[in-house]
Formats: C-alpha cells, structure tokens, sequence
C-alpha cells in the first residue's frame, strides 16, 4: 500500500513500525483511502435507498411522488429472486463408484449443512433476504460466517494417576450467518475481488461490550459516538453515554494474515490476532453480490442510477398528471347581482337554488348568461397526452430493466396461452443471470461453512450432527461401519475433502413448479425411450453393449437440471446392470414343439421301459410257477414211488409166511 503523507511524500507500508502505534496509523490510511475510493457510491446507495423507502430526495428535482415504480420493480426482483431455504447438495467430486470413503463423507457433509441450515432456518432467511435486498437497491450484498463456541472449566482430578489437571472443555460449537449492512463493509481499492488484500466489518459497541472484549484498561478509553435526538427533551450526560456507541473496525489483512481492530479517535490498535479460522481464502465472507462492477474497478453501482432518467421522467410526468387532474374541475364566473348563482355547483345533490329577481334575471338571459365556466379542453387533452407519455415511459422502464408485462401478471386477452408462456420464459432468461449470482452467492457460503466444519469441528460432532452411524451400516453384522466413518471423518478433517467432495446450493429463486414438472416428465420421456431403444441393442450387441447404454443413461439424468437426487440412484442402476451383464449367459430357452415333442418321446421311452420291466417280472413269476410245479410233481412221484415199494413189500412178506390152516385171515 502506498499514500502520500501532508508533505506530500510517499508513504510505504515499510514506513509504520509493528507496533499497535504504528499499526494503527497504517490503518487509519488504509480506511481513508477505502471510504474515499467508496465516497461516490455510498452518496449513489443512499440516494436509491432513500427513493425505495419513497423519501425522494430535493436534489433530484422530483416531488414527492405517490407513483413509486422503484419500489414495486425492487420488490418483484425479490420475489423471483428469493423464494425458498436452500438445501445443500454434497457429491463425490468425480463419482467414483469405488470411493466409500468420499461417499461417505459427501452423505456426512450434506446431512451437517442441511441440518446447520434448518436449526438457523429463520436467522439464515433473514439475512439471505437482507443480503439480495441491499444487492438490488445499493448494488451491494455482504455476508459473513462466524465460528461460535462454548466452553465449560473442568476441575482437576487428583484422583488419577497420573494426575488430571484442569481444563476447559468445549459444550457446544455452531457457524452462525452474520448480515453486514452495505455501510459497514470496507475493502481495498482494487479492480477485482481476488485482488483485495484486506476487508473490514464495522461493529457498534456499548462501553459494556467494549470493557468485556479488549479489557478495562482499553475499553474504557475508547471515545464513543454520540447518537442524534430529536424527542424534544433534554438527556443528561449519563443518558447519552448509555445510548453512544464506538464505531470498530475488524480488519482481516490477507497479507499478514492476521486480524486487527481498530477505532478511530483512539491512538493503536484495540487488539490483533494470527489468522483465527485458517481458511484456504482467509476472509470469513465470499465474494460479494456486487452489482454493474467491471473489471476496471471493483466498485457496485445501483441498477437506479443505471435507469435514473427513466425514473425521474416518469416521476415528472405522474407529478403533472396529478396537477392537471387536480386542476380539471368545474370552475368559472358569475354575475354578482344574482349572488344565490353561487352556490348551485355547491349542492352535491341537486337541488334547486332559490334566485331573487327572477324577472330581471329571466330578462337577462337566464342562467346561463349569467355564468360562465373556465374551458377544460385544454387540460383535458393535457391529461390525454401525459397518460399516454407515462404508459410509454412504463413500458419503457420495463424493457430497460428486464422486466416484462408477463411478470407483472398484465397480458391482453388476445394473447395464447403459448404466447404467454413464451414470454414468461423470455422474462425468465432476462433474470436467469441474477439468480444465477444468487445461487453462487449461496453455494459460496456453504462452502466457507464447510471448510470451518472440517477445519474446527470436533470428530464427535460431526458425527453426531451428521448421524453417520446411521449412514454407513455393515451389510452382514447390521451394525455401524466403524472403520468406514473414521476414514469418512478423517478426510472431512482434512484438506482433501475438496478434491473429492462437492459443496453445491441449490437456487434460492422461487421455483417453477410447472417448468420443473415439465422436466422431470421430459426426463422420464428420454429414459423411457432409451430403455425401450436398449432391449434390442442388448439382443444385437450382447452384454458388452450394457457399460455403454448405462453411461448414455448417466449422461442424460446428469443434464437435467436437479437431478442430483436421481443420479445416485441411476448410478446403483448402472453398477448392477453392469454386474449382470459380466454374469454368464443363461441356456436359450428350447423350443415349445421340440419341447412338447421330447416330452412325448421320454413318455413313451418311460413306457417302453415300464413293458420290459413288466416282462421280466411275467417271465421271472411264469418261471417261478413252472419250477413249483416241477417240485410239486416231483414230490408226488416221489411219494408214489414209495407208496408203491411198500405195497410191495408187504405182498412179498405176506408170500412168504403164508397163514396157517384154519387160522384167521388177518
């Protein structure tokens, strides 16, 4: 940094000693130089702010008019631009099938942010809403983020061996979103934001807040700032000094990488600190939402001085307009004679006026002699053209900013319905770069919150807010994959997770729920034709063609825009499709008529089999039969045989002792 001192010599960063003195007088150049760079847009800012919030400034030559186009324009932005909490989207970088541990982490992260967001729900929409407000009036938008932690003392154990001294232990720890008002933001002149070496927030401080941050010894020295009154009464010193508050600047310097604090009126520094948070950007904020910077310069410039005239004219015109039509009423002369004849256009119900002096006034001509109007012609057909003036100067105002008749709900009832859809799209491109920034703005901010989770966060938080023992649950024992989460959080803790995770913010814009219906049936559409289109490919390119028509299928769902949810499920589509295509082919299915006619020959083979099995049991039994009867007569001749010998036997012994005579025959 350089400076030129009142002797007009030059002034080197190298000049200030390194102490709260010098540092402090460094720093007082520093913002010098800063709230002169800005001087020119802050007047611009005020100005805009004060014409949203309808107190129209003298110097602009316009009266106070009632016909506040800037406000409804501001107010319609808004409304485009901001219309839900966002939801934090965290994938693999590179959707690495194989890569557990980045899913993991990426699933851990989201689940953290999400949750951060919605505790902080309302603070959060809060100042996301104050942010885009400020960005469309003044032409500036700053957030910050802020590490919040607390702390418990606990005693020392004696009993332990080896003894236990006291500590502190942290309870809780939070990353809270801090609005900075558009006057309270100072930077480095430069021409680009990666060009600012230091960025500066003012905060309002108490004496309280001032002796319990920096200490009695400062804090009571500080000089405070007395504020304005205008309730008409007298407040004692004690009073003043109860609502006076210090003006401090935190000063982050990029290239010490430290953090000072500094109030002017004081002779150094209040206190400076190494870098606290060890970011990869340093600066507790992203980039600003600044609006019409180049980069010639990187100063915001409020989208009202770009279309000043516009306004001025049609606050001009409605100005007259009002006037004439104020003027355009029945109004004339009358004879004083007659003084009744003044109060006929009194009577709001008409009725009739009693005249004294009938006849002479009936002489005279009547009434209408004796009265006459002030022609309207003129301020008539005045009006005529200064409301069709105004009507061009509206139109034209709305072509200049963006802003089309579609988006104000005005249509003519000769349009179509596609006529009308036509321009709405038209009106969405027109605002599509500013909700574009929006939503780099958000995902900026997730992204800051993300690196203080990893860089400050202890392990056991992160796996508490994030639920990981639920994420990540061994297939086999059902029980959380402990050596899965640790790796998962020590890479969370470590610098590579941005290699290999992705922070994204989906678009705070309010949705086109018809727009995004019309894209996921579109999608569906093209998915469906895609697989109808593979079963043939399969059946001609066999298995090999799968991996191929799987990765035309990703390439499809990842161009659809908020299609993040149904990739991770194409992607497990994909894997077992891929898995089942290395699987061995399955047999062809046979044909039914050989099928029928196999079955036919295996019966009649079974009956084949069946008559020659029946045949041998016949022989076998016919077998068994004969040798039976073979026995059976063999057993007879055989007892015929010896009944037969001893028949003979006995004849022989009766021959031979033949009885004797006289003796009984026996």
């Amino acid at each position: 940094m350089a400076d030129t001192n009142a002797a007009g010599s030059i002034i080197s960063a190298k000049d200030f000693e390194s102490t709260p003195v010098g540092l402090h007088r460094k720093w007082l150049i520093e913002l010098k130089a800063a709230e002169d760079n800005q001087k020119k847009w802050v007047g611009q800012a005020d100005k805009a702010d004060k014409r949203y919030r309808g107190e129209m400034d003298a110097s602009s030559g316009a009266g106070p008019s009632r016909l506040n186009l800037y406000h409804a324009t501001i107010n319609t932005v808004l409304a485009v631009l901001y219309g839900q909490v966002p939801k934090v989207d965290v994938s693999r970088r590179f959707d690495d099938a194989n890569d557990d541990v980045a899913r993991v982490s990426a699933e851990a992260f989201q689940r953290h942010l999400n949750t951060d967001i919605e505790d902080d729900a309302d603070d959060f929409q809060r100042e996301a809403k104050d942010c885009i407000q400020d960005w469309k009036i003044t032409g500036l938008g700053v957030a910050r983020l802020r590490y919040e932690t607390e702390m418990e003392d606990v005693p020392e154990d004696s009993s332990a061996e080896p003894v236990i001294p006291a500590y502190q232990k942290k309870t809780s720890e939070d990353v809270c979103t801090d609005y900075v008002h558009w006057r309270d933001f100072r930077w480095s002149p430069c021409r680009r934001w990666k060009e600012v070496r230091w960025v500066a927030f003012c905060n309002e401080m108490t004496r309280d807040a001032l002796v319990d941050r920096f200490g009695e010894e400062i804090g009571k020295r500080v000089p405070l700032q007395s504020r304005k009154y205008d309730d008409g009464s007298s407040l004692n010193n004690d009073l003043k000094e109860a609502w006076s508050r210090a003006r401090v600047w935190e000063i982050w310097d990029k290239e010490s990488r430290k953090v000072h604090w500094f109030c002017e009126g004081f002779d150094r520094l209040l206190d400076s600190k190494d870098d606290p948070m060890g970011l990869k950007g340093f600066f507790p904020c992203p980039r600003p939402l600044v609006a019409n910077a180049t980069t010639t310069k990187m100063m915001p410039k409020p989208d009202l001085e770009l279309d000043r005239d516009l306004y001025d004219e049609i606050d001009t015109l409605a100005d007259r307009l009002r006037e004439l039509v104020s003027m355009a009423r029945v109004s004339g002369a009358y004879n004083k004679a007659f003084p009744e004849l003044g109060d006929i256009l009194r009577s709001r119900e008409g009725s009739l006026i009693g005249v004294s002096g009938w006849e002479a006034l009936s002489e005279k001509g009547g009434v209408g002699k004796q009265m006459e109007f002030v022609p309207l012609d003129a301020i008539v057909k005045a009006i005529e053209v200064l409301t069709s003036k105004l009507v061009e100067k509206i139109q034209l105002l709305y072509q200049a900013t963006g802003l089309s008749d579609i988006m104000r709900g005005d249509s003519t009832r000769r349009e179509t319905a596609t006529e009308v859809r036509a321009k709405a799209g038209f009106a969405s491109t027109r605002i599509q770069t500013d909700q574009d920034e929006v939503a780099r703005f958000a995902s900026d901010l997730q992204r800051l919150r993300a690196e203080i989770i990893s860089r400050h966060y202890d392990e056991q938080t992160i796996i508490e807010r994030s639920n990981l023992e639920r994420v990540e649950v061994d297939p086999v024992t059902k029980q959380p994959n402990l050596q899965l989460i640790d790796a998962a959080v020590q890479l969370i803790k470590s610098d590579f997770w941005q290699y290999r995770i992705e922070v994204k913010a989906d678009s705070i814009a309010l949705r086109d729920y018809a727009a995004l219906k019309a894209e996921r049936v579109e999608t569906i559409a093209a998915l469906a034709g895609l697989f109808q289109q593979a079963v043939p490919m399969v059946q001609m390119g066999g298995p090999k063609i799968v991996p191929f028509l799987m990765e035309i299928g990703k390439w499809l769902v990842a161009s659809c825009k908020g299609s993040q949810q149904l990739e991770a499920s194409f992607d497990r589509l994909a894997d077992a499709a891929e898995e089942a295509a290395q699987q061995p082919p399955p047999p062809p299915q046979p044909d039914p008529k050989l099928q029928a006619a196999q079955v036919k020959a295996d019966a009649e083979k079974t009956k084949a089999q069946i008559g020659v099995v029946q045949s041998v049991i016949d022989a076998k039994a016919h077998m068994q039969k004969t040798g039976m009867d073979m026995q059976r007569a063999h057993s007879e001749h055989q007892m015929a045989m010896e009944k037969n010998a001893a028949q003979q036997q006995t004849a022989m012994i009766k021959a031979a002792n033949p009885p004797a005579q006289g003796a009984p025959n026996v």
